[in-house]
Order: structure tokens, then sequence, then C-alpha cells
């Protein structure tokens, strides 16, 4: 077939459309990547100065071209268009050691013959090839990892056509960033800037697609559809949408389908201005992460060459049904979530929960093995696995039905397996997050129990083992009683404490171990429990993860919750959710349970979380019957964030409201912070009751510009944006929201109709939450809001709250509320109307009405 070219405009000197290839994954030692030098070391034994590219990439029409090898990789070009931050992203999650390489090649054309200064941003080493020599490599970047390395050199353009190829390279291990972007600029002179370039060059790249303007068309409108939601519950129709505004219609293919591409739903659409199109229904479709992919018709694809895609990602609740309401007791909620979690056939937790329901008929020995493996192999993320594992061996391996097959693999992988940092061995298991010890100490607890008298493979036997597991397990919970948690109210790592715990109080035979588990995970969930709203996990939190930010639905104790006090819903979460399901030692203590079904005229909680060595943080938590509002006050402020949540608004299970600013383009956990997830620069919050600031600094060279607000329409009951305020409201409860800077809601493409941007390098956010019982209807809110005195301005705020409290908070400035200073740090470690704990705790008590609950943190004492 003939070549056509794809040309692009540079978009502020940046380029964003690329033809991209790999990552090819080499297998690498661990040991490798624990420092500076040991990268650089594994980056140059594994180098070669021929980018191995011996034909020029080709964007693919025909299925077989576009491709070539290198040794025994096998790679592919495929089109990549840069998002906001102008990179391409291969990152990915590599739970064992990987060498990656990445290329990227686009064609510059310019005017004139000239002299570029390039800005290039990397994880690690990179080369470069203009005109097929080759023209530049930095190794130390790889040094500066995993901080985003960032180089500049010169490259000559001549007049035409000057053909880059980049090669860019990075050590995958756990989640990685593995991202470039380019920029062209001409020197600014000593005293100024670069000057991006602008039309003097432009790029563009080979491609087969026989029909280009087609192609081009296809690209630029099928770039503004959008499903109405991140995530689709319940009856509600799976929508794709086109923007309203004015613009050209353009036929598009559209199927709903797994990331494995298994196709539930077919559907075709013109693509005229405010067109929709139902897909399906999550009961008709299978849970979890989905996508709707749209491409030219069958015949443009398959007979004319035409491949050219985007798809949308977002996700299925499947069957599983969102409880806001207690319908049955504990014991009938435990046998629903086991029957709904053996129905998952492919999962280590789906066995388990069959043996705890004795439907042995229906057990797979053979299903557990890759998760045997994965232990075996000690895979970053497999001692949450080696946990359950362990728990389904002690409970139920004498059973006369369990599969035979399992015994032998497992009691090799418990005897080999490396239970802590300080043993020896190769490997990239994270050791250190928040709750990963306390599991990591739960596993060697257990696997010393159950093989006391056997010599493990670092020499130990089985009895030294469980001594130090209890030990440093007994350390981790009496930390945690005094202090709270690093990983403060982060739903991820609740969940694997829950686990962990719950294994402890089943399972360890030290009575100090399985006593102190109880009393520790009363605690744990007395937080979940405040922070929970009609089950819905939703405070300021230390840490989310993906997709579990923009809906509650997703959150890893939403499980925990159902079962514990009937509200919420069994979400893909089974760890900790299972563990409980199969205790039979702990008792969930009815008080707490009774604080999760409490439901206060208002509620106005403090309370810090100071482990030594950590940032301390203090949480603050307004709730109602109608809505929630928690944050956390002056934390860190214009420092880089990772995946803090710093506020977040709770009006129902799926429509939350917070802000921030996007630190990339990533909606995953491989680039922290994301475009959702965590802040590129932590603002500086302070919250009174029901209302917030949240003040924002950005660095000069930001390349977003902006902060943001998610704001679901589609969840919302109502909303409108009036007088520089979006207003809206779910059931009885309100809120408003308003920037200094101008809000601008965004229209077309994946974030359409739940994105609220406001540009400019300092701004501030202020947050009204209001309800009917005290505000009237949402048009009488509305007025009042409008109505408040307010001042604000970039760095400060000024306004009255519709509780007639005149709230002033700025950049450096104390909160003040009525012209009196409140406090924004050293809180108590609790203070709210169940509890009033010292920091450090010793001893905490938790009241509600005529009940009462002690829990002590210090051993040998009841």
């Amino acid at each position: 077939m003939s070549l056509a070219y794809v040309e692009y405009p540079l978009q502020d000197g940046y380029i964003c459309q690329w033809l991209a290839a790999g990552p090819q994954e080499i297998a690498a030692e661990p040991s490798q990547s624990t420092a500076a030098d040991l990268r650089r070391a594994l980056f140059s034994q594994h180098y070669t100065a021929d980018s191995g590219i011996r034909e020029t990439p080709v964007e693919r029409g025909p299925v077989e071209a576009g491709r070539f090898v290198i040794n025994d990789y096998s790679g592919s070009w495929t089109y990549y268009r840069c998002a906001d931050d102008h990179r391409i992203d291969h990152s990915g999650y590599y739970p064992v050691c990987r060498l990656l390489r990445s290329w990227a090649y686009v064609e510059l054309v310019s005017t004139t013959t000239q002299l570029a200064d390039i800005v290039l941003w990397a994880d690690g080493p990179v080369d470069v090839w203009a005109g097929g020599a080759h023209v530049w490599r930095d190794a130390d970047l790889a040094a500066r990892a995993p901080i985003v390395g960032k180089a500049l050199f010169k490259l000559p353009l001549q007049q035409g056509v000057t053909p880059l190829l980049i090669r860019f390279e990075q050590l995958g291990v756990r989640h990685t960033a593995h991202t470039l972007a380019l920029r062209l600029t001409h020197t600014g002179g000593s005293d100024h800037p670069p000057i991006p370039m602008g039309e003097e060059v432009h790029v563009r790249f080979p491609t087969l697609m026989p029909n280009v303007a087609r192609r081009n068309a296809f690209e630029r409108l099928s770039a503004d559809a959008f499903m109405d939601r991140d995530v689709y519950h319940g009856e509600t129709p799976m929508t794709l949408c086109w923007p309203d505004s004015p613009r050209a219609s353009c036929f598009a293919h559209a199927r709903l389908q797994t990331l494995e591409n298994r196709i539930y739903a077919l559907g075709d659409s013109v693509g005229n201005p405010g067109d929709t199109l139902q897909l399906s229904t999550p009961l008709a479709v299978p849970a979890g992460p989905l996508q709707t992919t749209l491409m030219p018709d069958a015949d443009e694809v398959y007979v004319q060459h035409m491949r050219i895609f985007r798809s949308i990602p977002f996700w299925s609740m499947g069957r599983q049904r969102y409880c806001e309401a207690p319908t049955t007791d504990l014991a009938g909620r435990r046998d629903e979530i086991l029957l709904a979690l053996a129905h998952r056939d492919d999962t280590l937790y789906a066995q388990i929960a069959r043996m705890a329901r004795g439907d042995w008929a229906d057990v797979d020995g053979k299903r557990l093995l890759p998760s045997i493996e994965r232990v075996r192999g000690h895979e970053d993320g497999s001692h949450l696995l080696l946990l359950s594992l362990l728990g389904m061996h002690l409970r139920w391996g004498d059973h006369p039905r369990y599969p035979h097959e399992v015994r032998k693999a497992l009691e090799a992988s418990i005897l080999g397996y490396r239970y802590w940092r300080e043993d020896a061995g190769n490997d990239v298991m994270d050791f250190s997050s928040h709750a990963n010890p306390l599991v990591f100490h739960a596993c060697e607890t257990l696997a010393g129990r159950l093989y006391p008298a056997r010599i493990f493979g670092d020499g130990r036997s089985g009895k030294w083992h469980q001594e130090r597991g209890s030990r440093l397990a007994i350390e981790w919970m009496i930390r945690f009683g005094a202090y709270g948690a690093e990983d403060w109210n982060s739903p991820i790592s609740m969940e694997q404490a829950v686990a962990a715990l719950t294994h402890l109080c089943d399972l360890a035979e030290a009575d100090q171990v399985y006593e102190l588990a109880s009393v520790v995970l009363d605690k744990l969930l007395f937080g979940l429990a405040l922070h929970s709203h009609r089950g819905i996990q939703g405070g300021a939190a230390h840490s989310l993860g993906e997709g579990m930010i923009k809906s509650a639905l997703l959150i890893p104790t939403a499980g925990i919750a159902y079962l514990l006090w009937g509200m919420g819903i069994v979400n893909h979460h089974a760890a900790g959710v299972l563990s409980l399901a199969c205790s039979s030692s702990y008792q969930l203590p009815a008080i707490l349970q009774a604080i999760a079904q409490d439901a206060p005229p208002e509620l106005w909680s403090r309370e810090q979380h100071a482990v030594p060595g950590a940032q301390a943080a203090n949480v603050v938590t307004h709730k109602t019957p109608e809505t929630m509002l928690s944050s956390v006050q002056d934390y860190r402020a214009w420092q880089t964030g990772e995946s803090e949540q710093v506020w977040r608004a709770t009006l129902s299970a799926e429509a939350i409201v917070f802000t921030n600013h996007p630190g990339s383009s990533s909606e995953s956990d491989h680039r922290l912070p994301g475009y959702w997830i965590g802040n590129g620069s932590l603002p500086r919050i302070a919250q009174w009751q029901d209302t917030l600031v949240a003040i924002y600094r950005l660095p000069a060279d930001d390349p977003f510009g902006f902060t943001h607000a998610y704001f679901p329409t589609a969840l919302f009951d109502e909303h409108s944006l009036r007088n520089g305020w979006a207003f809206a409201r779910c059931g009885d409860g309100y809120i408003a929201l308003t920037s200094s800077q101008q809000l601008l809601m965004t229209g077309e493409g994946r974030y359409a109709r739940r994105e609220l941007r406001a540009y400019g390098q300092t701004q501030s956010w202020l947050v009204q939450m209001g309800r009917r019982s005290r505000d009237g209807d949402f048009a009488a809110f509305q007025a009042k809001v409008l109505s408040q005195p307010l001042a604000l301005n970039a760095e400060s705020v000024r306004y009255t709250t519709l509780s007639a409290d005149t709230l002033e908070f700025s950049a450096h400035g104390p909160l003040l509320i009525n012209r009196q200073s409140q406090s924004l740090a050293d809180f108590k470690h609790y203070e709210n109307p169940y509890s009033r704990t010292d920091l450090p705790a010793q001893v905490m008590e938790i009241h509600l009405g005529d009940s009462g609950l002690r829990l002590n943190f210090t051993l040998g004492n009841s």
C-alpha cells in the first residue's frame, strides 16, 4: 500500500502526537534497583548503541503492517495522542523486576534550517536519533529516577523533514512511571525563559490508512464523545454521549467490552450534537472495569484498513447492589457475602468462600495454584495472598476434601517465603507501605504456628518465625493503638489491617497477640464507623487508589461496612470482608454498629494521627443525615503530594465532590500524583463545620495551569451553575462551591459534565454544604448562599457561613471564626460525641447513649 502522512501542529512547543511502541520487558535482578549506581549499572549492562529499528515506523493500516522484531521481542507501532501533560505514558505495575524499553517516532517538518533547543522529560535513560544518526544520550536520568528527569540539548533541524526516533527506558518495580515528553523551543536569552516553537515547525508521521481525511475526522470528532458517568450501578443505562455544542457529525461503531475485548453490546451513532446511545445496564454485564471502544464501521476497519480506535474506560458494579439501610441480620449478610464471593470462579477468594460455605464439590484446587505461584515467586502483593492461603490451610487443611494438589505447593511456598525486610532476599516486595508490615507479621506468625518444628528457607525454625512475627505484630498494634495510622483513614490500608487482625484474632496461639488484635480491630472499626455515611467511607484520607477516588462504591471497605452494619456494597475488594466472614472469634461490639448507623442532626469530629517519624495529620469531619464534609487541616501546604485526598464531600454513595491540582494526566496508581488522585501541589485547607476553604499555589512551570473539581452532574438530583457558583442536590443534601477564578464546566471528552476547571497560578476554593431541614428547598439554599457576604481572592477568603459565622482564612494566616483564632493542629487523638481520647493513647473509651466500650492498648491489662 502507498504511504500517506498525518500532520499535526505543535502545542505550545510540545509534540503531542507520536507513533509509539513498547514497552519491551527484559528480566532484571531486583537487587540492582536498590541504589542509583546499581540502577545505572543495570542499564549499562543491557545498553545497545543500535536503536534496533530497521524500517521507517508507520501507522498500521493492514493488521500485519507496522511491526518490527528486536531479538526475541516483537513490537508494533501505535498512534499515541498525549493528554494534557504532553506525555507518552507507558507506565505499569510490575510485581517482579523488569527493565522497560519503549520507542517513539515522529518527523519534524521545518520551514527553514534552524537550531532547536529541546527540553525532554523522562523517567530513565534516553537515546535520540535524528535523520538516522545517534545525536544525544542521557544515561544519568537513571540515577535521578524515580524522580522524573528533565534534560536540555540542541537539535539541528534542516529545512524540510528531520526524522526523530527516541528510545526511553525505565526499571519496572511495583507501580512504575515510564513516560516521555518533548518540547521544542528557541533560546529566550539569559534573562528570558525559552520561547516555544510555533508554526515554523510541525510534526508528521507516515500512515498506511488510505483515507487520511476520514482518519483525521474520526480522531477529531470521536475524541469529544464520553460516557455520562465513571461507575454504573443497578439499572442505570450505560450511555455514550456526544457534546451538545454545534459540531460536525461522525459515524462511529461502538462496542461495550471488557479490557480483554470480550464484547457485551454493540451500537452505532452518527454523533450529532446531543446524541446519546444506550449500550447496556450493569445487571447485564460483568462487574469490573469495562470500556466503550469507538471505531469506524466494520467495512472501513477490516476491508479499508481504517484502524483507528478510541476507548473510554468506566466501571460496572454488575449484579451487586448498594444498600443504604440494613435489611438483614449479621448472619444473613454473612451468608449473602460468601455466596457472592463464591461465584467469582477465577479467584482465590472464591475457593475460600466455597470452603467456608461447605460447598466442597465446587472447590477447584487448580484455581489456587496461580496464587500459590505468586507467593513462591515473592511477587509484590503476594503477602496478602499468603495471608488468605494460611488462613485457609489452618481452617480446612485437615478436611478430607481439601484439594490434595494444594498441600505440597503451598508448603514449599510458605517455607521459602521472605517474611521481613531484614531477611535475605532478591525481590521487590514492599515491606514499608502503611499496613503492609502488619500483614507480613501476621503471615509469619501463622506460618510459624503451622510448621513450628520445620526449618524454613532462611535456616530458622518455624517456632522462631512465630515468635518474631508475634513480637513485631504486637509492636505494630501498640503503635497503632497509641498514635493512629501513618496512612490515616486510608481504605486500602484499613482493608489490609482488617484482614491481618482478623486472622490473628482467630488463628494466633499467643494470648497477647489475639487479645490485642481484637482490641485494635475494635479501634480501627470505630474509625471506619465514624467516617461512614450510610455505609460509605467518606473521610479525608492519606491515600486512595485508582477507581475509588471518584466513587465510594469501589472503596475497599464498602463490603466490610455492609457485613458489619448492613450499609454498603460488596465489590471486587474481597480480602478484608472475607476474613471477617470466615472469623469464628471476633465479635463486633454492638456500640460500633450503632455508631455507624447513628444519624444525629449534626456531628463535628476532630482527630489527630501522629505516628512517630511521620507527618501528623489533623482531620475534621462534619456529618448530618444528608451529607458529610471531611478534610485534613493545613497539611503540607504547597508541597508535592502523592495519593492524598485532602478534602471530600459526600452527598450519596455515588455523588461525591472534591478538588485537586493534577500532578499528571494519569488515572492509575502507576503515576502519582495523578489527574484526580493526590495533588501536584497540595492546598492549604481549613474547615469550620460545614464550610471549607482550600487555597492553591501552582508551580510556575506547571503543565496544567488549573485546579479542578470532580462534580458529576449525572449523579445529582439537581444542579445549576450560576453567578460563579456550582450548586448540586442529592435528596435533602446540598453543596455549593466557587473559586476565586472563573469556573468552567468541561463539555466534551472523557470528563465531560463532571469536571469544573479554574485556571490560575493561585486560587481559592470555597465549599458550603447545606440541608433542607436548615436551608429550605434547593432554590432557597442557592438564594441564601448567593446572598451571603463574601470576599474571595486568590489567597484569602472572608465569608459569612449559613450558620451565621464569619470565616476568615488566607494563605498564611490563622483560621478566624467570628474574629477568634481556631486551631488547625495538635488535636486530641479523637474528639467527638463518642470519644475524647488523648494522644498518645493507652486507653480509649467510646460511648453512645447508655452503651460504652473501653479499649486498652497496653499489654497485660484488660
